[in-house]
């Protein structure tokens, strides 16, 4: 990991995310984990599109439902697994840096292999020949606010860094637009 500054002072950390090995995964393992880790299990049945890269919230907002409800802990402990098994490289978010996963297989036939009981699959290794990536950086055109909405429920909302006095009345408006009425008591 190395850092780089940009014109504006902001520090952009730099992570190693080639494989460790080229060549082939055997899906054995990953059947045995995915048979003890429901979280695990629900990671590789729902990336059916080809997903090269994504961030742990998404990931979690993309496994979770009703029936299965994930920490983001969950989550990490899942995606640090499988980094051990080689099939994809976690970067932990810092600096105002998102959490994020690159796969080195293709997600898509990860899933369908499970599906068909195959045997092994390819690491992509030439998706990844600059051998480092800069991490999209969260504050950079936005900014993260967090309040307490009710004393037990605290909001988290990322807007702009320079929002407008109209925008804000269009998100007045939409938050207004979605609010329950208050109950009268008479």
């Amino acid at each position: 990991m190395s850092e780089e500054t940009n014109n504006n002072n902001e520090t952009a950390v730099i992570e190693q995310i080639a494989p460790q090995n080229l060549g082939t995964l055997s899906l054995n393992s990953l059947r045995e984990v995915m048979e003890t880790n429901n979280c695990i299990k629900r990671i590789i049945t729902k990336l059916v599109k080809n997903t090269e890269e994504i961030t742990i919230s998404d990931l979690l907002a993309l496994i979770s439902n009703t029936e299965n409800l994930f920490t983001r802990w969950d989550v990490i402990k899942s995606v640090k697994t499988l980094q051990n098994l080689g099939y994809l490289k976690f970067i932990s978010g810092r600096k105002g840096f998102l959490s994020r996963v690159f796969f080195f297989v293709s997600t898509r036939e990860l899933n369908k292999l499970i599906k068909e009981n195959g045997t092994e699959i390819q690491i992509q290794s030439n998706k990844y020949n600059t051998q480092s990536v800069k991490t999209k950086r969260e504050t950079g055109i936005s900014k993260r606010y967090s309040f307490m909405l009710r004393p037990d429920y605290r909001v988290n909302i990322t807007l702009p860094r320079e929002i407008q006095t109209n925008e804000i009345g269009k998100l007045t408006q939409y938050l207004t637009s979605i609010a329950i009425p208050e109950k009268v008591i008479v």
